[in-house]
């Protein structure tokens, strides 16, 4: 059994001039989106009225990739108007508690991240304060930088960090796009960045005790 168990809480950013048709749409896109990162993140997931979702998985060094990558996903689908959601990331250690109790745990604490956000989309709380403060800038400049993406920038950073490390020519064919066009647009959503920190999140996850 994994040493951490993590509980995702999230909701949609509603904009005041969002349409019920684009609502409704974002809701079935989230669902959509949650099927796909399944495929290779093993997740459980309930989407409540096309607006409130809770993601829960036993690799929860893996939750702040999971939740970047819906956000990335729902801005690649994105139209005429903005799609976003806010997320509240909560991450325990199993250690000999019962999964009720572990599983309460860690929703207790995704409560608390979603409820501290205020402009932000993203907010990760564990029990240790000292790593909460190690997480606390990083993922400020994480989520400022993709809530900026465009959707062609949100689709092929999608596809990059759901497969890294790979090269630019092999996601041009994937994406059947120009080695030349992949790279510059990679290059300015600062993919690098994000690779390193989703890496440094990954590795302050699995310490979480």
């Amino acid at each position: 059994m994994p040493n951490q168990f993590a509980v995702l809480m999230g909701d949609i950013v509603e904009s005041p001039h969002q349409s019920a048709d684009s609502r409704r749409h974002l809701g079935a896109h989230i669902e959509l989106g949650l099927r796909l990162i399944h495929d290779y993140i093993p997740l459980s997931y309930e989407v409540f009225r096309g607006s409130r979702f809770v993601i829960e998985t036993e690799h929860a060094d893996q939750s702040v990739t999971i939740a970047l990558l819906l956000r990335l996903f729902l801005k690649s689908k994105q139209q005429q108007e903005d799609w976003d959601v806010r997320i509240g990331v909560g991450v325990v250690k199993q250690g000999s508690n019962n999964h009720s109790t572990v599983k309460r745990r860690a929703e207790q604490l995704s409560e608390k991240a979603l409820s501290a956000i205020k402009k932000e989309r993203l907010s990760i709380q564990t029990d240790s304060e000292q790593l909460n403060e190690r997480l606390r800038l990083t993922t400020k400049f994480a989520d400022a930088l993709l809530s900026q993406l465009t959707t062609t920038q949100a689709q092929v950073l999608s596809y990059y960090l759901r497969f890294m490390p790979m090269t630019h020519q092999a996601l041009a064919n994937k994406l059947n796009k120009s080695r030349v066009n992949v790279t510059q647009i990679l290059n300015s959503t600062h993919y690098k960045l994000f690779e390193l920190y989703l890496l440094e999140t990954r590795e302050i996850l699995r310490n979480v005790d």
